[in-house]
């Protein structure tokens, strides 16, 4: 009888110490997850490293040339004004016009998430999400 209690005795000892290590590397992986992944400077540095803002720049720059073709192929004159437009737009494109953007949205993203701010810097809603809210609001208009 005295050995039974001593052996559950060491098994409940053994339990309680291997929740305890578990809770206690869980709450230490949070705080270390929450003090370096979780924070916009870490993925700032990441952007930096893998060389997001130029390839960034780059598909607004080929997106608004796209553009410019497609309009171009439909209506071979086009008017000054929009051959002005196309140039500004291509002119106002910077390196750091791109990373202040970038870095705002992921500022305002990661401030969202942790509460300090209570509307999204960008629409998480999908193209399908947003084709049935704009459906949902003409239904509701007529």
């Amino acid at each position: 009888m005295n050995s039974l209690y001593k052996y559950s005795k060491n098994i409940v000892l053994f339990i309680t110490s291997s929740l305890a290590g578990i809770i206690l590397f869980l709450w230490l992986m949070s705080i270390n997850l929450g003090s370096s992944v979780m924070t916009s400077d870490f993925h700032k540095k990441l952007f930096e490293k893998n060389n997001i803002y130029n390839e960034v720049e780059s598909e607004i720059n080929n997106l608004i040339h796209g553009i410019f073709i497609n309009l171009s192929s439909q209506s071979p004159q086009l008017s000054d004004q929009q051959k002005e437009i196309f140039v500004m737009l291509q002119d106002s494109i910077s390196p750091q016009m791109v990373k202040i953007n970038l870095n705002t949205i992921v500022d305002g993203l990661f401030k969202y998430f942790s509460g300090e701010k209570s509307f999204c810097p960008i629409s998480l809603l999908t193209p399908i999400q947003r084709l049935h809210k704009t459906q949902w609001r003409q239904q509701k208009i007529h």
